[in-house]
């Protein structure tokens, strides 16, 4: 028989359950935390070596050093945007031998003469630390300067490739250039590594207007609407994932979902044809008899042809613009940054109708996914288009959510900008 008498191990142990109980937690914790630490200096230390390959390989007597403007938004994961650069990144670049100018901004603030100071800084990349938000605020402020020349959408002056490091309170944009498999860390090095290869790709950007408004704005990533875009605006220091839970739940219980009735026209991507392919001047030599004198000869452009560059392709529906009607819950245009046969945006559409309970599942996938804005696997892509016009009618107020800045309008509409900026991005 068992008694305290007999076993005064167990006895202590019935005694001091509680400190017992803590004190596991508290060393599993620990065990846990050291390992994380140790597999994440062990993934820094490898790309720092592979940054040292770079830095040591010799310039040549006329080279210059690269340089590289670092756009950092301090208030960003309150300050912790900042932090994570500093000290996953900025190491990479001092043993690659880069040439690193810092500039700071905030959530709130970001004047034009910072786009100013870019193109004075004569930097070959702006390297960008923040969300979703302030890599919109950049490229508007870019678009909107002298910088571009507006009608031939065209850059006036040579503005630096962009690269992302991807971290912020929305980074949907940044995070699409890496894997959802890897871990915070690796990534953080890839975006690093990234730059310092100096490998670049062509984006498709899109410009939206909101309403009756006339000025356009110029955005990379996504248009997303839906009853929740409140739950998660709050950010929380610590213990943010139980916190947007009970955020979550708590939106849940004293909110309706309702359906939202979509009215979309949309002109189809098209690859190139006869219709909207870019058209090359084909000169035809004209000879004279004095050109057999001064060995020169004339062109004349009247006798020019016109010559596709996608073949002699025939689409008869380019350039239709198609009308469908829709009711969902949630819908999410996403642009395909790096598609470019054909560049496109699509639409994606979540159920008609949802309970609470399903509704509150999804909010927590959310949570979880470290992305407010992210598509679980209950949207379906409906379509494809290079513009769209929608109207929204919901009996709630309706906020559209582009690029992580929230917009109150039912109208909205978007066009796909093919290849207008350049970004780097890992191999």
């Amino acid at each position: 028989m068992f008694t305290p008498k007999n076993h005064g191990w167990l006895y202590r142990l019935m005694n001091h359950k509680k400190k017992i109980i803590f004190f596991s937690a508290a060393t599993a914790w620990s065990i846990n935390y050291v390992k994380k630490s140790m597999e994440e200096r062990q993934i820094l230390l490898e790309y720092c070596c592979k940054a040292k390959k770079y830095g040591d390989e010799p310039i040549s007597r006329f080279g210059n050093i690269r340089k590289i403007s670092v756009l950092i938004n301090k208030d960003d994961d309150f300050g912790q945007a900042k932090r994570n650069f500093e000290k996953y990144a900025l190491p990479l670049f001092h043993f690659a031998g880069l040439d690193i100018e810092i500039i700071n901004c905030n959530n709130n603030d970001f004047p034009a003469e910072q786009v100013n100071l870019l193109r004075r800084s004569q930097s070959d990349t702006l390297y960008i630390v923040g969300g979703d938000e302030i890599i919109s605020k950049t490229v508007n402020n870019v678009m909107r300067s002298e910088m571009f020349h507006l009608t031939q959408l065209k850059m006036k002056y040579e503005f630096p490739v962009l690269a992302f490091f991807p971290v912020g309170g929305s980074n949907c944009i940044a995070k699409t250039f890496f894997s959802p498999m890897s871990s915070r860390v690796k990534n953080y090095c890839e975006s690093a590594m990234a730059v310092i290869d100096g490998k670049c790709q062509s984006a498709n950007c899109f410009k939206y207007k909101i309403g009756e408004e006339e000025e356009e704005s110029i955005a990379l990533g996504y248009v997303y609407c839906d009853d929740a875009t409140g739950v998660f605006e709050k950010k929380y220091r610590f213990f943010r994932r139980f916190q947007e839970k009970l955020s979550a739940l708590y939106y849940t219980l004293t909110h309706k979902v309702h359906a939202k009735k979509l009215e979309v026209s949309y002109v189809e991507p098209c690859a190139g044809c006869s219709k909207c392919s870019v058209y090359n001047t084909l000169l035809t030599p004209q000879q004279h008899w004095w050109h057999k004198l001064i060995g020169t000869r004339s062109i004349a452009s009247s006798s020019a042809d016109k010559v596709m560059n996608h073949g002699q392709a025939i689409n008869l529906n380019c350039g239709e613009e198609k009308h469908v009607k829709l009711s969902t819950v949630v819908f999410k245009l996403a642009n395909d940054l790096l598609s470019d046969d054909p560049p496109k945006m699509d639409l994606l559409v979540g159920p008609k109708s949802i309970t609470r309970w399903q509704f509150l599942n999804e909010l927590w996938k959310r949570s979880n996914s470290d992305n407010a804005y992210s598509v679980s696997s209950d949207f379906q892509t409906l379509l494809a288009g290079r513009s769209f016009r929608c109207h929204i009618t919901s009996p709630d107020e309706i906020t559209l959510v582009i690029d992580g800045k929230k917009l109150s309008s039912a109208d909205i509409s978007v066009e796909i900008f093919p290849r207008l900026i350049q970004v780097l991005v890992p191999k």
